[in-house]
């Protein structure tokens, strides 16, 4: 486990376009959040360090590859459960800024478009015969197929039920 000190995280944000920043204050990352929160059954506190995690990784502090990892060890939770806490955040937090860092290394969109005070041309221009960062840093965390998890239903006294009947399993 690794602690981030405060002026650490918040130099990293200041660093990042303000696109970025904007969305992670935006109202849709903090309900895509709680949503997972809520999805997964997470105590308050699990979904404070969910969040952290995300950040962290977000502004390069962690790395993306270890992120499963991570949420498992802080939030106490298995590891299916964090395989499928793992895909919603990649499907409704990190591919979005995914996308916002393809536009800006392929050049097509500029931090100046989104914060009029920069000068044009601070960024250097996209080597097209190099293979893009984002692709090769995103390609860990992003091809993992959501995982089924089988739920064995229980009564209210937490006692098994029976299993139903297969009709077409035949005995041996």
């Amino acid at each position: 486990m690794t602690i981030h000190n405060s002026q650490e995280v918040s130099e990293r944000l200041s660093q990042l376009p303000e696109s970025f920043q904007d969305f992670l204050a935006s109202p849709a990352c903090v309900k895509a959040l709680i949503s997972i929160s809520k999805k997964y059954n997470l105590h308050v506190d699990q979904t404070g360090k969910l969040s952290d995690q995300a950040v962290y990784t977000i502004i390069g502090l962690e790395k993306l590859s270890d992120f499963k990892t991570r949420i498992t060890n802080e939030l106490g939770i298995p590891e299916d459960i964090a395989n499928l806490i793992t895909y919603d955040i990649n499907q409704q937090i990190f591919s979005k800024i995914r996308k916002e860092l393809e536009e800006l290394s392929r050049g097509i969109k500029t931090p100046a478009e989104n914060s009029p005070g920069e000068q044009v041309g601070q960024l250097p221009k996209p080597n097209p015969s190099a293979p893009a960062m984002f692709d090769v840093k995103m390609t860990s965390v992003t091809n993992v197929p959501k995982q089924e998890v089988a739920v064995t239903p229980q009564t209210a006294d937490n006692s098994k039920v029976a299993p139903t009947r297969d009709p077409y399993h035949e005995p041996i």
